[in-house]
Parts: C-alpha cells; sequence; structure tokens
C-alpha cells in the first residue's frame, strides 16, 4: 500500500460491501504477489496481480457480523496477546543509551505509565559484537521498582559469517543447523547470500551478508529450541529462573528481504517460488509461538491474512502529518476486520519527522494513539524522538502539554480491563456453552458494525467503537474548537463526567479543548476499569471500579475477563456483571414520590485459584443514570442491610457511587454478590 509516497508492508486484499436491500457481504483474495485494484461506477472492483494463485473466498452475511464470523473462520481467530502488551511502549534505534536513559528516568518521574523498552537496530543482524551491550541494557529494564518489559528486533533472516583462516570457536547447534538448512541457489545449489542494513556500520558499505533459513525444513525444530535458547543466552535476569529478559519480538523485514535484488539475475530464479508459495511469514509466527513457553507479543513487518492467529501489526513508513493521522484510524478499522486486532502505529509518525512534526499534531496523536489497540513511540533510524518527555518534558513551558499526554496514557490504562476482555473475546469463537455475550468478535470496530441498520452509519470513519460499549470521537484536524461526532440512536453518557446524551440518531457538536479526549458509554453496557500506576504490573494490584451505564429500560450488563496475563489461561476468572433500577407506581401507603430501587449482580466462574498478583476486589461501582431520590437509599449487600454504606449522588448528572466496596466484594470466590438499594423519588426526572 502507498500513501504520501510511502510503501506500506502488507497484503490484505479484502472489502466489504452493502447490497441494496442492506445487506452485507465480503470478499477476500489470497494472494501475495504485487496487485492493483480498480473501482468504477457500475458499481464493480477489478483485481489485477501479476501471478500467483486465485483463491477466492466470497462471505456472504448478511449482517456485518456474519461476514466477519465467516472471514475468521477462514484466517484463524486473533491471537490473545499478554496483558502487558495492551500498554504504552517506546522504542530506541540507536545503541547510544543517553537520550532512551533520559526518556525514561522522565516517565518515571513524572508518573507517566509506560510498559517496555525496545530496541530496534542492535541486534537486528544477530551479530555477537552486539550481544553483550543488548544484553546489559536488557538487564537493566528489570532492575530496581521500576521494572520495564523489553522487546527486540529479529529479522527472520540470519548474518552469514565468511570462513576465515583465524581460529573460530566450535560452530553453534544454530549455525550447524543454519548452514544445512537455508535457502540455495536454483544454479549451484550453494547457499543463498543476500544484503541486510547494518544501521550501526561505520563502513563506507553499510551492508551485511545474510543467509534465510527455511522454516519448513523438516528439521524445523532444532532451529527453534536453537533460538529460544539464544535470547535466554542473551542475559537472565535471575540466574535461578528460566525466563528469559526478552518479552516479545518484533520482526523485521520479513518479506524476505534482499538488497541486491538488482544486482544478478540468478535472484529472480531462486526467489521465485517464495513469491508463488511464501512460507514465512504463517510459519516463523506460527512455530515461534509454539517453542515460547508464555503468551507471545510478536509484530511481523509485512504481513498476511492469516497473521492474526500469531501476532499483531506495526504500522511504518508513516510521515507525521494530519491525513496520515486519520489513515490510522481507518487501517486500525481494516485490521480488526482482517481479524489482526492488535494493530498500533508510530505516535506522531515513523520517518521525515524533523521537516513536518508539530506540537498540537502529536498531542491529538497521542489522544488518539491512546485508544488503539497498540500503542507504540517508534521512529525510523537517525529520526526525531517522539516519547512524551522528548517532546515536552524537558522545557518548564511545555509542562501543560506534557499533563496532556499523560491523561491520554493514564486513561488508556485505566480501561485496560475492559480492552484485556475485548481480545479475549475475540480470540474466542462463537460457541453454545459460552459465558459472556460478543464472543469472536472484533476489538475494535467501525459503527455499522453495532449499528447496520442506521445507513448514516455507513459512511463513518473517523469514529470507532471499542466492542459494543465504548464509542471514541477524536480530533482529526488542526486548530479544530469542536468535534462533530454522529450518536446513533440510544442513550450515551460522557465517560468522564456521566452526563447524559439521549440520541434519536443525530449529530453532536463535541468539546475539542486540548486536554479532552471524546469517549461516551453506550446506555446498557457494563466497563470494568483499574486505577493506572507506572506499569500494568501495579495496576493489575489495583481493585477494580465498575461503571454500568443505564439504558432506556435503566438496565446494563458486561463482563470481565481476569488471568494472569501471561501463561495460557490457566487459571481464569469470568465475571458477569448486571444493573437493573427499577421503579414502582405510589402506592396508598407512600407519599412524596414514586418508590424505586436498583439491583447490582456479580456473578463469577473461576477454573483453578486466583492468579497471583492480580487483584479480584471491587472497591468501586458507579452507575450512570440513576432518578434522583427524594431520600437517603437503603441500602443492602450480600443480602445484609449496610446502613453506614459510602456512597454519593450527583444530583445535576444523575451519578449513583458506591465506594469502599472491597470487604465485600471479592471476584476470586465462586459466587455471586449483590448490592440493593430502595428509595423515594421524583415522579419526574
Amino acid at each position: 500500500m502507498t500513501l504520501h509516497e510511502s510503501s506500506w508492508f502488507g497484503s490484505h486484499p479484502l472489502y466489504m460491501g452493502w447490497t441494496n436491500d442492506n445487506k452485507a457481504y465480503g470478499v477476500l483474495l489470497e494472494n501475495t504477489y504485487p496487485m492493483q485494484l480498480v473501482t468504477n461506477s457500475r458499481p464493480s472492483l477489478t483485481f489485477r496481480t501479476i501471478g500467483g494463485q486465485l483463491k477466492f473466498h466470497f462471505f456472504l452475511g448478511p449482517t456485518p457480523r456474519d461476514v466477519y464470523q465467516q472471514i475468521t473462520a477462514v484466517v484463524g481467530q486473533p491471537t490473545l496477546p499478554p496483558y502487558w502488551a495492551l500498554g504504552f511502549h517506546m522504542c530506541r534505534t540507536e545503541t547510544d543509551d543517553t537520550k532512551g536513559t533520559n526518556a525514561r528516568l522522565g516517565m518515571f518521574d513524572n508518573e507517566i505509565p509506560y510498559e517496555s523498552d525496545c530496541y530496534t537496530a542492535a541486534y537486528a543482524g544477530q551479530n555477537s559484537r552486539y550481544g553483550e551491550l543488548v544484553g546489559q541494557m536488557l538487564r537493566d529494564n528489570k532492575e530496581g521498582s521500576n521494572r520495564l518489559r523489553s522487546l527486540l528486533v529479529q529479522a527472520p533472516h540470519r548474518e552469514h559469517v565468511k570462513e576465515t583462516t583465524t581460529p573460530s570457536p566450535s560452530p553453534s547447534p544454530l549455525d550447524i543447523w543454519l548452514l544445512q538448512n537455508s535457502l540455495t541457489n536454483a544454479s549451484d545449489h550453494k547457499l543463498y547470500i543476500g544484503k541486510f542494513y547494518d544501521w550501526l556500520s561505520s563502513e563506507e558499505d553499510p551492508y551485511i551478508p545474510v543467509i534465510y533459513p527455511s522454516y519448513a525444513s523438516p528439521d524445523k525444530d532444532e532451529l527453534f529450541k536453537a533460538m529460544t535458547d539464544e535470547f535466554k543466552t542473551i542475559g537472565k535476569f535471575d540466574e535461578k529462573t528460566e525466563d528469559p529478559i526478552i518479552d516479545g519480538i518484533f520482526v523485521d523485514y520479513n518479506t524476505p528481504l534482499d538488497l541486491r535484488l538488482s544486482d544478478t539475475s540468478d535472484v529472480k530464479e531462486t526467489c521465485k517460488p517464495l513469491l508463488d508459495n511464501n512460507p514465512w511469514n504463517t510459519l516463523f509466527y506460527q512455530q515461534l509461538n509454539e517453542y515460547t513457553p508464555c503468551l507471545d507479543l510478536i509484530y511481523p513487518d509485512t504481513k498476511v491474512s492469516h497473521i492474526g492467529q500469531f501476532g499483531g501489526h506495526i504500522g511504518t513508513n508513516m510521515v507525521s502529518s494530519w491525513p496520515m493521522l486519520v489513515q490510522t484510524i481507518y487501517q486500525t478499522l481494516e485490521f480488526n476486520l482482517y481479524g489482526i486486532p492488535l494493530a498500533g502505529f508510530p505516535v506522531c509518525g515513523f520517518k521525515d519527522l524533523s521537516d513536518t512534526i508539530d506540537d498540537e499534531l502529536c498531542i491529538r496523536w497521542y489522544q488518539l494513539a491512546a485508544m488503539q489497540p497498540f500503542m507504540i513511540s517508534h521512529r525510523d533510524y537517525g529520526e526525531d524522538l517522539t516519547d512524551p518527555i522528548s517532546l515536552f518534558g524537558n522545557d518548564k513551558k511545555l509542562e501543560g502539554k506534557l499533563e496532556t499526554i499523560k491523561s491520554a496514557i493514564v486513561i488508556r490504562y485505566r480501561l485496560l480491563p475492559y480492552l484485556y476482555t475485548l481480545f479475549y473475546k475475540a480470540s474466542k469463537r462463537v460457541s453454545p456453552d459460552d459465558k459472556m455475550k460478543g464472543m469472536g468478535e472484533p476489538v475494535v470496530r467501525p459503527l455499522f458494525y453495532e449499528f447496520e441498520n442506521d445507513t448514516k452509519t455507513w459512511t463513518l470513519d473517523k469514529q470507532f467503537m471499542w466492542g459494543s460499549a465504548l464509542m471514541v470521537s477524536p480530533v482529526t484536524e488542526a486548530n479544530a474548537k469542536n468535534v462533530k461526532a454522529y450518536f446513533p440512536k440510544s442513550i450515551w453518557y460522557d465517560y468522564s463526567s456521566g452526563r447524559r446524551i439521549s440520541s434519536k440518531g443525530q449529530m453532536e457538536s463535541l468539546s475539542a479543548v486540548e486536554s479532552n479526549i471524546n469517549l461516551h458509554i453506550r446506555g446498557g453496557y457494563v466497563i470494568p476499569t483499574q486505577p493506572e500506576t507506572n506499569n500494568t504490573d501495579q495496576s493489575r494490584r489495583n481493585p477494580f471500579t465498575i461503571i454500568a451505564a443505564l439504558n432506556q429500560n435503566f438496565t446494563a450488563e458486561g463482563d470481565l475477563f481476569i488471568d494472569d496475563g501471561i501463561t495460557d489461561n490457566l487459571t481464569t476468572l469470568i465475571v458477569h456483571i448486571s444493573v437493573v433500577v427499577t421503579e414502582k407506581e405510589k402506592d396508598s401507603h407512600t407519599s412524596g414520590g414514586k418508590t424505586a430501587g436498583g439491583a447490582i449482580n456479580i456473578t463469577t466462574t473461576p477454573t483453578g485459584n486466583k492468579p497471583p498478583n492480580v487483584s479480584t476486589q471491587v472497591e468501586i461501582i458507579k452507575v450512570f443514570g440513576v432518578i434522583d431520590p427524594l431520600d437517603p437509599p437503603v441500602f443492602h449487600i450480600n443480602g445484609k442491610e449496610e446502613p453506614e454504606t459510602d456512597f454519593t449522588y450527583d444530583s445535576n448528572l444523575g451519578v449513583l457511587s458506591l465506594k469502599n466496596l472491597t470487604e465485600f466484594i471479592d471476584l476470586s470466590k465462586n459466587k455471586q454478590y449483590s448490592i440493593t438499594w430502595t428509595t423515594k423519588t421524583f415522579a419526574e426526572r
């Protein structure tokens, strides 16, 4: 794909359309060759490809949900990422650690949540001269109270070290395997040796020779065992544990890339079979998943249709511009419909930053990125830094801008329990035995996915939904004073305040002040949250806050999925939350209004023991849309009257808040919890 003269990696020839009678359908072409698509007014869509197979899949719907279910039946269900993958990540491209250290310390000093450090050049060539340097950086991240996750670039090709007369150590098992199981030339069957960038080279020729392992080899088990052993060798932060200090991998240039393609005619003859049936994308990630014991964070550079089963997507080659910011919204929605929900894009862009970056754009981009599935600050080699501290943390006059970015990241961290629950649901196929609603659905959705009968939603591409409950309306233009957002027919509530919007399907003008992210909860849904701290390991130890937004029937429902966030669901908690507010007619024994009440029911279904280092207590429950009470409510918690219940009620907004509930609700228990209240209400709100 190209935009603004930038080439983007990946092949996803998939589209969703609508018939004249409002039925949705989809078409997928499995083909990785260069391709041109042409539309015209008939309407029709023409696929033109220079080779490969023409394997079309037709998905007949008839709803967007049906189409998505049919797509994932072909390409596979998305993987469940580790919980920490949903935090905020920052990448560096140089081995000079001064700037990275300053940014890292600045994040801690300003109490901005921050999840991982990643190294995008130092190990890309798999050259041992960088191994100890990177290993020390990775070990440093694990020390002290502010421990970070570590991400590392891993190219599928491997550096080829030429034989010399100088005595050398005995070859490792990995070296031996590579010599016996890598791509060979079609003409003489000798090792095919390509070229790859050596970003850190000071030589006139900034390239290194590389070879291309065969991930389809019958002996592939030996390769992946050696690779995972190699990762462990880079450094254990605790010699008593087998846990590797590398937590995730960015797979770089997995096309595979050879920078000598114009140098020799033998290249085309050797590489054409890879174009016809390129196994690298799927085989590499599938096997890497098999050889790592925990939930993986794997990000390929080049993507094809089935990659969502094994990893996510990071967009690169993006310039810093408003049109590119908007393009990330399109791409986020598209990748979710492809079955690759873990998609993200470098905040403020990736390249050509020194000429185009500006403060307002970066602030708005951070606010948008905080609401995309994956959030990362990443840049091309030699470009300006785009992390919050490098942008606004070194000048007292810019403290307000830094606080704005911090508030966006804080909101993201508070919403992570809901986001992780959505990823869990997305990773499962629909089953009659489901204990949750909405299984097997995308994480981020266009509005038409939720409101397919509202034709006004069909062309909306700058707003989106997290699941069924949370609508995001970002600022996408410079100098914006307000945002024109469409609200489908429903009751909606401002996420921060609980202010109610009752919509019949209309546009609303929302504030676009720099400090604001426009988030609205849909009536009828429940969203679990947690207070933020410096990283997910710490925030997951905090008790939950439950937000219930009542619909026109004064009910709300939602779910929460809890596990340790690392291993493969050995211990899980599935929590269902329902809220019902009732109103009874005035009777002869009641004066001064109607009698009303409400009930909050929480049901847990645990498997195994409580996950370690994870809170399962609920501290606060907020209910949006509660009818004004005349008298203080009488509360019963788990069947017992609790006259000292700590609560507040905002009569202007209709928000009831129950606090200090941790002694009453522990979600690790296999039981049902209930909170009920009765009161008198005004006859009319």
